[in-house]
Formats: structure tokens, C-alpha cells, sequence
């Protein structure tokens, strides 16, 4: 009622301000004079309240003296209106010297609102504060808002993005909200997935995502992954397990002719992890594509990340090709994560909890390096999209089914108890243990490297002996059921005494 009272009277003198003072002058001079007194009174019940409050109630938690920041109103997922919120601070704070600094989060990934260029929102003399989010890209597609409350002159740090949110030092208080146009579920192998939704392209591709019941569901034959139209919108799949997994052996069986997808769809089973931009994202991928070449005879590819094209990526990628029939789709596939190391096999046939025949061994390929991501907060993932987001070359929609999978801590691959089929992992299997790669230093006889006359090798600072500098790099496919592997390298001169030779 005060502020009501306080604009009218402001509007009354205004209007007879405009007609001059000729008429009722001392009249208005007095409702002026009620306008400043009201004025007056504002700023004390200010003062004396802290923080003014909004018809619907107080500032939620607000404990006496202390600051608190609150979101009033929230756009609706996939709308572009403004955030409001407002601020809560102690009796001798006045909310000009406070600024709000707004985060978005877009697809995994933080963004600064509502620019880069202005990334603070002023707050009212009322303690109020409204933002626009909506700025540009895939905005109004934010699955989560940050807000802190600054002192005045504090410089956030730019997003643009970030994996995670800023820690700013400095800051009063904080909060954040979670908001989905669907936030909706599956069990599959005894494991609980989200599914991905989005009505804005992202990737990958980038690509629309849609969790729509009758584009991705589990029945009895499994998991199912489309890629669907709906009212000329092409729109993909892709579901992410509900929880981190480490080493162990993942075992996948699919079902579908992965081996005559249209060339622009890609069927992915991997680990991401979406905060860990410096270690790839902790990416390693089962991949079905063709990307967009239809004349490319692979079909299939095993990667560890960083590859942007495969071939082409050194050795950090392997590409095969498989062969199918409509009568017999179903392929197993394990990737074993340890230390250093991973290994990949794919199988003809369903082998889950069982031990695979060698003769249906489709392709096997393993890494041995300091390279390989060490578990996070990685999710195995598993989708179906459009290579950068074109539609299918055939124009008809793709189906695949993963029929089940398993994870075990301890399994070393393929054997029995790897897993009782629903993802529990209780199995031991057979040939538990870890892979040891040793590395030892030598020095080497001198008598069994090169003779005394033709010791072009280096010359020995022990007599009698030699001491042979260098480095190696080799790739080796190591059985699952290894425990223990030893290297030998012998070395000696050439037969001109000129440097080293090596045999493995």
C-alpha cells in the first residue's frame, strides 16, 4: 500500500506540474510534500525489515542477518521469459552494492548469462533482480540455473563454456534449480538409465533427442534405440546408466543389422564423463558407422579418445568390418578396462555368461598406454544418431536393440559367472587378476652386444661392459586370461659394427 500511494501522489504532481501552478498550486505543493514524506517512510520500513518481501511470502531458509538469494519465477522449460529472483541481506546492507552473477547449463556444459560481455545482473532498490537466459544458441533448452549473489566489483569468471561452475570466491550466497522438459527412466539388466531428451540440436551430431515412449522402451527382447521423424523432425536416442562403474569388463549383446546402417547413422557403446574435458572425457567407444561414406567396406570401430577421424588417428583406433543376415543379428561385445589397458572384442552370437568359441571371434584390439582413461565420474552410454545431424541417406528411420548387459569388477573377459545376464556382476570368471607389464633397466655384457674391435654401440665406462640408451613403443594383443607378461628384446650390432639391431 505505501508504494501505491507513493506513485500515485508522484503521478498527481506530475500531471499538475504540466498545468502549471496558475491553479491549485499550494494544494499540489502539499500532496508533493505527502510524496517525499511517504518516500521517507519507505526507506526507513526498508531499513528496519532488511529485505523487502513479496506479497507470497518471505525469502525461503532466510535465517536473521544473513544473505540469501532465490529464484521467484522460473521459465518454463523451452520458453524464453525472463528468471526473476530476489535477495535477502542483513539490516545494514543495501542491496545497490550486491550484483547477481547467472549460469545456464546447456547440454553438459555452463554458460554465462546473459553474455560473456555482461555477465552480471543489477538488483533493484526493492532487492529484486530479473535476467534474460535466453541469448542465443540452444538456450531455452537449459536443463539447470545457477545464481550467485556478489559484493559490487567482484569479476565472475567467463563461461563459455565450462565444464563445471565457477567457484568464486567472495561469493554471499547461492542457489540453483533443475528443470527437464521430461525427466523420464528405464530399467534395463538391472540397472536404472535416464533418457535423453531434447527439442534443441545437440550432440552429438548435433541432433534432436527424444525420449518419447515409442522412439526408445525396454520389453522383453531388450533396450530399444531408434531413429524416428516426427512432423518432419528427424530425432535420435540415446539412454545413460545411472551410475560410475570403474574397471571391469562391459559386456554388450546387440541385436540388428548394424552391418547395413544407412551411411549417416551411428550406433555408439561408450564410457563419458562430462566434467573431464582434459582427460577426453574419459571417452572409449564401440562404434557402428560408415560416416556418410556409403562405399566404405568397415563397418565397425574400437577407439580410445582423443580421434577425430578413424582411420587417421594413429593408433589409438581400430576399424573392422562385420557381416550379418536377418536370421542372425546378435553380436557380444566386451570391453575389459584396467590400468593402462584396454582390450575390445566383438563376437558372432549371445554369450553372456558364457565363454564365446575363438571361432567366432569377429575382431579383437587392445591399448596398452598411460593414455587410457583412469576412472571418474565417467557413464557408460549407449545411442543411436545422425552423422552431423543429416537425416538418413535412405530416409527411413533405424532400429537397434541392445538385448542385455553385464558389468563385473573382477571378470577378465569372456567365461562363466562374468554375470548372471541382469547386470549384477557377481561372477568371478575365469583368469581373474591383473595384466603386469614390467619394465627393467639392463646393462648388457659387452662380449653379447658387440666385440672390442667393433664397438661402435657406445663406449663402456665399465670394462666389460656396455650400457645401451634408447626407447621402445609396441602394441600387443594381450590374452584376457593373462596375468603376467614378460617382453624380450635381444639386441646387438650390425654385422658393420654401425649402431643397433633388434630382434623381438
Amino acid at each position: 500500500m505505501i508504494v501505491q500511494i507513493f506513485v500515485r501522489s508522484l503521478n498527481r504532481f506530475f500531471e499538475d506540474g504540466h498545468r502549471g501552478w496558475t491553479r491549485e498550486k499550494r494544494s499540489s505543493l502539499g500532496m508533493y510534500m505527502d510524496a517525499l514524506l511517504v518516500l521517507s517512510l519507505s526507506i526507513l520500513l526498508a531499513s528496519a525489515t532488511g529485505c523487502p518481501r513479496p506479497s507470497e511470502g518471505e525469502c525461503e531458509g532466510e535465517e536473521e542477518g544473513e544473505y540469501h538469494i532465490e529464484f521467484t519465477q522460473v521459465p518454463d522449460y523451452g520458453t524464453s521469459d525472463l528468471l526473476h529472483g530476489q535477495v535477502c541481506v542483513p539490516p545494514s546492507v543495501s542491496c545497490d552494492d550486491l550484483v547477481v552473477a547467472v549460469y545456464i547449463k546447456v547440454e553438459d556444459m555452463w554458460w554465462t548469462k546473459p553474455y560473456s560481455a555482461l555477465p552480471l545482473t543489477s538488483i533493484q532498490q526493492d532487492c529484486t533482480w530479473q535476467c534474460p537466459i535466453v541469448t542465443g544458441g540452444c538456450d531455452q533448452c537449459a536443463t539447470e540455473i545457477a545464481a550467485y549473489l556478489l559484493p559490487a566489483g567482484i569479476e565472475p569468471p567467463s563461461c563459455g563454456p565450462c565444464d563445471q561452475l565457477p567457484d568464486i570466491p567472495g561469493t554471499l550466497a547461492f542457489t540453483s534449480v533443475e528443470r527437464t522438459g521430461s525427466d523420464r527412466r528405464l530399467s534395463f539388466a538391472g540397472y536404472e538409465w535416464k533418457t535423453k531428451q531434447s527439442d534443441c540440436p545437440m550432440g552429438p551430431g548435433p541432433n534432436y533427442f527424444s525420449n518419447a515412449p515409442e522412439d526408445v522402451w525396454v520389453d522383453s527382447e531388450g533396450l530399444h534405440l531408434t531413429i524416428s521423424e516426427h512432423d518432419g523432425t528427424w530425432y535420435c536416442t540415446e539412454v545413460i546408466l545411472d551410475a560410475s562403474l570403474g574397471y571391469g569388463t562391459y559386456t554388450f549383446q546387440t541385436r540388428g543389422r548394424v552391418d547395413v546402417l544407412d551411411p549417416n547413422v551411428v550406433l555408439g557403446l561408450f564410457t563419458w564423463d562430462v566434467g573431464e574435458r582434459d582427460a577426453h572425457f574419459r571417452e572409449m567407444d564401440i562404434e557402428f558407422a560408415r560416416w556418410g561414406n556409403a562405399g566404405e567396406y568397415t563397418n565397425g570401430q574400437y577407439v580410445v579418445q582423443p580421434c577425430d577421424a578413424c582411420p587417421g588417428c594413429a593408433n589409438r583406433c581400430s576399424r573392422f568390418r562385420v557381416d550379418l543376415s536377418d536370421e542372425a543379428s546378435d553380436i557380444t561385445h566386451y570391453i575389459i578396462w584396467k590400468p593402462n589397458l584396454v582390450i575390445f572384442k566383438s563376437y558372432y552370437g549371445s554369450y553372456l555368461g558364457a565363454t564365446p568359441p575363438e571361432e567366432m571371434l569377429i575382431h579383437t584390439w587392445s591399448r596398452i598406454d598411460p593414455d587410457v582413461p583412469e576412472p571418474g565420474n565417467e557413464n557408460l552410454r549407449f545411442n543411436l544418431w545422425l552423422f552431423s545431424g543429416n537425416a538418413p541417406a535412405n530416409a527411413q528411420g533405424a532400429e537397434v536393440v541392445i538385448t542385455d548387459f553385464a558389468w563385473s569388477s573382477e571378470g577378465e573377459g569372456e567365461g562363466e559367472g562374468e554375470g548372471e545376464g541382469e547386470g549384477e556382476g557377481e561372477g568371478e570368471g575365469e583368469g581373474e587378476g591383473e595384466v603386469e607389464v614390467d619394465y627393467t633397466y639392463e646393462d648388457f655384457q659387452l662380449d653379447n652386444v658387440c666385440t672390442y674391435t667393433d664397438n661402435w654401440c657406445g663406449w663402456a665406462d665399465v670394462v666389460g661392459k656396455a650400457v645401451v640408451y634408447g626407447q621402445m613403443a609396441l602394441d600387443l594383443d594381450v590374452p584376457p586370461w593373462c596375468t603376467n607378461l614378460e617382453v624380450t628384446v635381444d639386441i646387438c650390432c650390425n654385422g658393420w659394427g654401425e649402431g643397433l639391431a633388434g630382434g623381438w
